[in-house]
């Protein structure tokens, strides 16, 4: 059986410590968002990055096929983590 997340605090944290297990395809963007369809070790779902007026991220969301509910970042703090690891790997791509 192989890593899962859950709709709980730590989710971020896990992916960034799992980083191998996870990809992720932006979707869509605009001004202050991404949206981007991602994989957690073949659990699909969706990221969400709002950025304020500075350019920093504002807002995260979660949401994987297998979760109760969308994980945020003042739920999930470790998601900020998780959000700035995406931004970096996609200037970098």
């Amino acid at each position: 059986m192989g890593k899962r997340l859950s709709s709980s605090n730590g989710a971020g944290k896990k992916v960034i410590d799992n980083w191998n297990l996870f990809t992720f395809n932006l979707k869509k963007k605009d001004e202050t968002s991404y949206i981007f369809d991602v994989n957690f070790d073949g659990t699909e779902g969706i990221c969400t990055i709002g950025l304020n007026d500075m350019n920093e991220i504002e807002r995260v969301g979660l949401n994987m096929e297998n979760f109760q509910k969308s994980l945020l970042e003042y739920n999930d703090p470790s998601l900020i983590s998780l959000a700035e690891r995406i931004m970096y790997e996609l200037k970098t791509k």
